[in-house]
């Protein structure tokens, strides 16, 4: 049988408290792209975790989700990346609707890349 590779994204990659979201916006380094910010701290733990936020100015209910959903799913087939493991906050800055999928993976992408260096 093939090796399961863990393409969940359950309740250990989020992150869900309110003491760590405060945690990662004091000492966490923040990374600013055109179209949202990135907050990023290691942690202790063996898996990385990832919080979003997207402004309620940024359109209605329907399209706030739809952006949540797709940064979830760029995290959840990148998370194995990610070598010491990290929490991430990202916050919606813009409309993610004129990104393309592959355009926002590698803005993540290049805003990890100036995280690591």
């Amino acid at each position: 049988m093939p090796d399961k590779r863990d393409q969940s994204f359950s309740k250990q990659y989020r992150l869900r408290k309110s003491n760590d979201f405060k945690r990662v916006f004091s000492r966490g380094k923040r990374i600013a792209t055109p179209f949202f910010v990135l907050y990023l701290l290691p942690n202790r733990l063996a898996v990385s975790r990832l919080g979003v936020q997207v402004k309620a100015k940024l359109g209605t209910a329907i399209k706030r989700n739809t952006m949540k959903r797709i940064v979830r799913e760029v995290f959840r087939k990148m998370k194995s990346e990610f070598v010491p493991s990290v929490d991430i906050i990202f916050i919606a800055e813009k409309p993610l609707r004129r990104l393309k999928y592959q355009e926002l993976e590698a803005e993540l992408r290049n805003g990890l890349q100036r995280y690591l260096s």
